[in-house]
């Protein structure tokens, strides 16, 4: 007896998915600048003003690290930074299209800080030498003025180590040597404004403990200083 044929079914194929979209990779349009904010020991200033000459928006404060990072159009920048009673020189910064440029902005107090906590004396800007020589710049004489007056007026302070730091340029020895003549050359100058020479010690610390790693003439700027240390306890506020 004949039976009716049963076809199989037949699955159809599956849907071809559509291609996906080729999304073009965005073009970068700025870059990034990274500042860091420090006191004239290099620690960290947190809270820092930090502000962007020109920028539309106002200072931006720095966290506990003392940084701030924005993005920014390629061009050239002028940053300042500021806190109560505190202040630093405008800092010109390059920025390049996708890149990250760092910068380390220093504050200096508006008049001599005697510092207990970090134990050492502030001073109102840095002290400048001739190129390569030991011999005071003019303009550091109205800087060192005030510390001499500041340590008249606190005989509380007993001793106070002077010292000179260079930056890498140079040979250790070289350096060493540099060092201790700035710092004798700082002292000399104190001392001849009256300070007895019993309050002061001198120290060259060469170019082994630099505030910022790298080459620039900025970083060797940054690293060349003089600092005051308080020797024995550190004075009440």
């Amino acid at each position: 007896r004949w039976a009716p044929t049963t076809r199989p079914e037949v699955t159809p194929p599956p849907p071809v998915p559509a291609p996906l979209p080729v999304v073009e990779p965005v073009a970068p349009t700025t870059g990034r600048v990274v500042v860091r904010a420090i006191d004239p020991s290099g620690r960290p200033f947190a809270k820092a003003q930090i502000r962007f000459v020109g920028a539309a928006e106002g200072p931006q404060l720095a966290g506990p690290d003392g940084i701030v990072e924005v993005d920014r159009a390629p061009g050239e920048l002028e940053v300042v930074a500021s806190a109560d009673g505190w202040a630093s020189k405008p800092h010109r910064v390059r920025v390049d299209l996708a890149e990250t440029e760092d910068v380390t902005v220093m504050l200096y107090p508006q008049e001599v800080r005697i510092d207990p906590e970090a134990h050492q004396i502030f001073l109102v800007d840095k002290v400048f030498f001739e190129v390569d020589r030991a011999e005071l710049k003019v303009e550091s004489l109205a800087t060192l003025d005030p510390l001499a007056k500041t340590l008249l007026a606190h005989p509380e302070v007993t001793r106070v180590r002077i010292e000179g730091h260079t930056d890498a340029t140079g040979t250790d020895e070289h350096n060493l040597e540099l060092s201790q003549a700035r710092a004798d050359a700082v002292r000399d100058y104190l001392v001849k404004q009256g300070v007895p020479t019993v309050r002061l010690e001198t120290k060259g610390m060469g170019e082994g403990h630099p505030l910022q790693p790298g080459d620039s003439e900025e970083v060797y700027a940054t690293n060349r200083r003089v600092e005051f240390h308080l020797v024995d306890e550190a004075p009440a506020k």
